[in-house]
């Protein structure tokens, strides 16, 4: 599986950044595209929450 990252808005000087945070790395873009640029490069998926209005039932450790 490959590394996992996260990129959030931030607010930083009256704009909006974007960080890309990955265990101990953290770094930060003017536009979402350059941080998922960079995301890609690094050869790391880019981690996505699920959301709580999901379909999908996360099955793994459910007792029949």
């Amino acid at each position: 599986m490959k590394p996992q990252a996260t990129i959030e808005p931030r607010k930083q000087d009256d704009k909006t950044v974007y960080q890309v945070e990955k265990e101990n790395t953290q770094e930060c873009f003017d536009t979402y595209q350059a941080a998922l640029d960079y995301v890609l490069a690094q050869g790391w998926q880019v981690k996505r929450d699920s959301s709580p209005e999901s379909m999908i039932i996360e099955t793994r450790f459910m007792k029949p």
